[in-house]
């Protein structure tokens, strides 16, 4: 079963950043190597269209009916 099947794993952390982030530099050391084993990394640069399109980064919290929190919606959508 080895080398038959593809996936793709999207991340805003360059490599370098995995080891601070997972607490453990040879546990991330590890888990790289065999990412990367046989792998294209193609590395996206230029304006974020997710982020371009949001009010704010952060979404408002707002008291939904019984004291509950909800997320409000930031998305605008442009029609054609």
């Amino acid at each position: 079963m080895h080398e038959q099947t593809s996936f793709i794993i999207t991340t805003n952390k360059n490599p370098k950043e995995w080891a601070e982030m997972l607490g453990d530099e040879v546990l991330a050391t590890a888990l790289l190597d065999r990412l990367l084993y046989k792998c294209e990394v193609i590395k996206l640069t230029g304006k974020s269209y997710r982020l371009e399109h949001r009010t704010t980064i952060f979404e408002q919290q707002q008291p939904a009916e019984g004291g509950a929190t909800r997320k409000k919606s930031n998305y605008r959508f442009k029609k054609s």
